[in-house]
């Protein structure tokens, strides 16, 4: 992902990305039909298709934050959980350890400090490392994740996910992680079909929630309804 300065180049970076994923997934359907849906191509359409709602809601957001650092905007006029995805990226070792007592004191000091002068300076984070992203989904995108993901954004988790939480949790991840693994579940073409148009759906939802943010700078102090 190149840096991007403006709405325009997010909107095109977001529907790059959302455009080879439809692709992927139209291709994977059409080799399915053309072989009378055999059980292995289902299978592996429906592994795919659960990735690419992972990668689409990673990079859409990734791609805000990245366009958040193109903006040149002081610490101080960004939300406190923008600021927070910075420090999170530079400290994440700092708090391994489970347990208020294993936290010391010096650590926490330590990333007071990196806030301090994140709020003194103008925001920069890079986002092109794909394997280390600035705003991680864990390699499985549940409601808890969709919903931590969304607060930070700004985003409005109950219009986008809060009513399709049980089929997410049943019928979409638990299923992905069982082929995934290794296990022997067999996906109907009916299933298979409608986690396909609940994907497509979802991921232009959230890309649409994202632009819409962009617009409106949500990402700023003063837009921050919680404040």
């Amino acid at each position: 992902m190149q840096k991007i300065r403006n709405l325009e180049e997010l909107q095109n970076e977001i529907d790059s990305d959302l455009a080879w994923r439809k692709k992927e997934i139209a291709d994977f359907h059409s080799l399915c039909r053309f072989n009378n849906n055999p059980p292995c191509l289902i299978r592996a359409c429906f592994v795919m298709v659960c990735a690419h709602f992972e990668g689409a809601i990673k990079f859409s957001s990734n791609a805000y934050i990245d366009f958040i650092s193109g903006q040149s905007i002081n610490g101080t006029d960004l939300k406190p959980e923008i600021n927070a995805i910075a420090v999170r990226k530079k400290r994440h070792h700092s708090f391994a350890h489970t347990g208020v007592e294993k936290v010391k004191v010096s650590v926490v000091t330590e990333v007071l400090k990196e806030y301090d002068s994140l709020l003194n300076g103008t925001f920069c984070i890079r986002t092109s490392n794909e394997s280390e992203p600035a705003l991680p989904t864990g390699g499985n995108p549940t409601p808890d994740v969709l919903k931590e993901m969304t607060k930070v954004l700004g985003l409005n988790y109950n219009a986008l996910f809060e009513a399709r939480e049980k089929f997410i949790n049943s019928e979409l991840l638990n299923p992905r992680h069982s082929i995934a693994h290794g296990g022997q579940r067999p996906i109907t073409d009916e299933a298979l079909e409608e986690v396909a148009n609940f994907v497509l759906s979802k991921i232009d939802a959230y890309a649409s929630a994202i632009m819409e943010a962009a617009m409106n700078d949500i990402h700023l102090r003063v837009n921050d309804n919680s404040a």
